[in-house]
């Protein structure tokens, strides 16, 4: 699963990289994310606009927010089946952040790629009411299997989008089939691990 990610990034910065002419929304200092929290994400409304959104959908049968969406079901859940279909985004990281285990602790590894600052995390959204009432967005990050250097610190990894591919996920008119073309592991050779203690574990 993903359950935290990363991104500092200025609003000029985020539309230059996105191609975006303008948008009016703030952002805050920015830092580490966590779920619930209210982040800017990429989505198509006649072309690629820059919205703020909730991550997590609410779900009636947990109290927990539901945070990732596997890319080998997606199709077929019915939390995600209709935003997969018409309601795709992309969500700016600057990394993502995974545990492994030495034995009785926990070790926290930043993961983040080689030759991009700003990437792009596959997700897709839907509206919900908050708790005035007030109708929003929220997301979710769709996980794919680890790339094998990741795969030792966890089996599972939220999927990567080559720039080259994100119209493509923004794309209503882009066939599912090309969509779970694009749902794959990042390649290996471009990612870099480093432990928050300091430590590098894999660099390429």
């Amino acid at each position: 699963m993903c359950g935290r990610y990363f991104l500092k990034v200025n609003i000029d910065e985020l539309l230059e990289r996105y191609g975006i002419l303008r948008s009016e929304i703030k952002l805050s200092a920015g830092d580490e994310i966590f779920p619930s929290q209210q982040v800017p994400v990429i989505i198509y409304q006649e072309r690629p606009e820059l919205e703020l959104a909730r991550w997590g959908f609410p779900a009636s049968f947990q109290k927990r927010l539901l945070i990732n969406a596997r890319a080998e079901t997606i199709g077929e859940r019915k939390s995600f089946k209709g935003p997969f279909r018409n309601q795709r985004c992309l969500i700016p990281a600057n990394a993502f952040f995974e545990w492994s285990t030495e034995g009785k602790n926990k070790i926290k590894h930043r993961i983040y790629l080689k030759e991009k600052e700003i990437f792009s995390l596959a997700g897709v959204y839907n509206l919900f009411p908050d708790q005035k009432g007030r109708m929003g967005i929220n997301f979710v990050i769709i996980t794919t299997e680890a790339n094998k250097k990741i795969q030792p610190i966890h089996h599972r990894m939220p999927v990567i989008l080559r720039q080259e591919d994100e119209l493509d996920w923004l794309n209503p008119a882009s066939e599912p089939e090309k969509l779970r073309e694009i749902l794959k592991p990042y390649p290996e050779d471009k990612v870099i691990i480093q432990r928050e203690d300091g430590q590098l574990r894999l660099q390429f």
